[in-house]
């Protein structure tokens, strides 16, 4: 686009994060005196790739041009917001959209209100006067734009925009998505698409192998199901699933309790979690041993796996071992704990942010 600029007689620079500046002009400049330069107009039009997102501070914008398709609610308002500091030399933003962000453009009274309409939490169909905006701005929008809007949003149920975002995952990555990938690459929480499991809507995607076909119908894609939602109040269940994971679905008591703790002394976060909803004494857990670690997962997380998901999951007192049932363990291979691995790691995730508004990458 720069060089098609500057063909035309257009000053134009390009930047991007992996390479030096675009541009013949003034290939030779550097990143801060090409900024320097387009705030003062000298650069009329600076096109960038994965940089200015978020961080950078240029005022004097007054037209953002979209070359490329973002599905995602972060991303759309970092490069809107490029163009939104008020600044004494313009009265206005032009926006101008290349290619087909309008095709989502029933979102976007929601998306100015701060409000993230594809996480699904918020119905999409809400009417652009029940939107609350910022304190001291106002939107209006011409009546034929507002029935487009109420037009699109007839046509654009949940279900199609999973498939979209799918797809769409699937051309970044080359490969099938997971429910992590879906879950750090789509604003449409991941909970939608394990609704009714993830499984069930990879199938009705068709991406399945012939070895995931055979689970359908079976333990195995219950199994995966209960999975995705057993209770979780407390995080304890997590290290329990990640020691049977890592020991082929079958786990004595002495490398559970290592296991549980490894969990939480590796992480400060985790750490925090169990310090705070065990010990009610506040000593420190750091001079525990395996067997206080060990007493914690059999009184809590395996005692209620054993209780509530007793179909998958079972604790020998005697052999002193906790394993999964036979149905599972006769289908174990690395397929399956791959499922069970992506599962973990979305639980964590889920409950670590909602109880301590932190991820665990």
């Amino acid at each position: 686009m720069a060089e098609f600029f500057n063909k035309n007689n257009i000053k134009a620079v390009a930047l991007h994060s992996d390479s030096d500046p675009v541009g013949d002009r003034v290939r030779k400049l550097s990143r801060k005196e090409i900024v320097e330069q387009f705030r003062h107009g000298d650069i009329p039009i600076l096109f960038v790739v994965d940089i200015f997102n978020e961080g950078v501070d240029i005022p004097e914008i007054d037209t953002v041009m979209f070359l490329r398709p973002t599905e995602s609610y972060v991303i759309f308002l970092q490069q809107l917001g490029r163009g939104l500091r008020r600044d004494s030399s313009k009265k206005y933003l032009t926006v101008i959209d290349f290619i087909g962000n309008y095709k989502k453009a029933h979102y976007k009274p929601m998306l100015l209100s701060g409000v993230n309409p594809m996480a699904g939490r918020e119905p999409v169909s809400r009417k652009h006067n029940q939107i609350d905006y910022p304190e001291g701005c106002s939107v209006q929008f011409d009546m034929r734009i507002i029935d487009m809007f109420e037009e699109m949003a007839r046509h654009d149920p949940l279900k199609l925009r999973m498939r979209d975002e799918f797809l769409r995952l699937s051309d970044e990555m080359e490969s099938r998505p997971m429910r992590c990938d879906v879950m750090m690459g789509s604003d449409i929480a991941v909970g939608e698409f394990m609704k009714p499991s993830f499984l069930a809507f990879l199938n009705t995607m068709g991406v399945l192998d012939s070895e995931e076909l055979g689970w359908i119908g079976t333990l195995v894609e219950t199994f995966l199901m209960r999975m995705e939602k057993t209770s979780m109040t407390r995080s304890y269940k997590l290290p329990v699933l990640t020691a049977l994971l890592e020991n082929g679905g079958s786990v004595g008591y002495d490398a559970l309790g290592v296991a549980f703790r490894d969990f939480y002394m590796n992480s400060r976060r985790r750490c925090i979690d169990l310090q705070k909803n065990i010990n009610s004494k506040n000593e420190s857990i750091e001079a525990w041993e395996i067997k206080d670690f060990l007493s914690i997962a059999l009184k809590n997380p395996v005692h209620f796996l054993a209780k509530t998901e007793f179909e998958f999951i079972k604790n020998d007192e005697v052999g002193k071992r906790v394993y999964f049932a036979d149905g599972i363990l006769d289908a174990w291979n690395g397929a399956l704990a791959a499922h069970l691995r992506d599962i973990i790691k979305v639980r964590e995730n889920q409950y670590y942010s909602r109880k301590y508004l932190v991820e665990i990458v």
